[in-house]
């Protein structure tokens, strides 16, 4: 199964807009699974009119409930019937400062709140230690946990996203292994996928990685006939 997240960001502005790109999206098949990570304004609007996809939050608190002004709790998505998260993507990371510590409390509410968490880990420079950054927010992140659950990870090297570069392919496998190494037993990992500048013009190669199950998608994915195309790569 390979899988294909389509990370929206803050985009688009109007519903309207959202319900339009949605509409010529590829649909999940017996070896594909797309799933759909708009804003939170659009999520309940999108769920009910396309039954036929899988919606997943880009963010969440890590409290159930209580006075955390503006935050959005894991709980909320439950019971919206949304099934995944994301967490740990570089943008949070960087531009709301979130520390290993906070995204261990988010996924572990999560979890017990049986979503699917989405965590994204990588280097920061293209220089720094990957294999050393990668495995720190691992163990940090996930493995002091017990709680049996699925879990999705996602090779995001900081660097890649938005510059319209990405990591060498045998990094990207590399790293994949690293990956697959360090998760805990008691976590099922679902796939191992990649993120950062995926396109048209490099998604057939990242894809075809053996140890790859699939992308993150960001700015392409803002584009239905490019996020085709990367789906159709395979």
């Amino acid at each position: 199964m390979k899988y294909f997240i389509a990370n929206w960001k803050m985009n688009p502005i109007l519903i309207d807009e959202a319900e339009d790109l949605l509409r010529d999206y590829p649909k999940s098949s017996n070896d594909k699974k797309i799933i759909i990570a708009p804003p939170f304004l659009y999520l309940e609007d999108l769920m009910d009119t396309n039954p036929d996809f899988e919606f997943s939050a880009q963010n969440c608190h890590w409290e159930n409930q209580g006075a955390y002004t503006g935050e959005i709790s894991s709980l909320m998505l439950k019971k919206m019937g949304v099934g995944y998260v994301i967490l740990g993507h570089s943008e949070r990371r960087s531009n709301f400062n979130e520390t290993n510590e906070i995204i261990a409390k988010k996924l572990e509410t999560v979890m017990e709140n049986n979503l699917t968490p989405i965590l994204l880990v990588g280097e920061t420079n293209k220089d720094d230690d990957k294999e050393e950054i990668i495995k720190n927010q691992i163990e940090s992140c996930i493995s002091s946990s017990e709680k049996r659950s699925d879990i999705i990870l996602a090779y995001e090297p900081a660097w890649a996203v938005g510059s319209r570069t990405f990591q060498d392919l045998d990094e990207i496998s590399d790293a994949s292994k690293l990956i697959r190494s360090l998760v805990p037993k008691n976590l099922n990992l679902k796939a191992v996928i990649y993120g950062g500048s995926v396109s048209t013009d490099n998604a057939k190669d990242i894809l075809a990685i053996d140890n790859i199950d699939g992308a993150i998608v960001g700015g392409a994915s803002l584009d239905s006939k490019k996020f085709n195309q990367i789906v159709s790569s395979i």
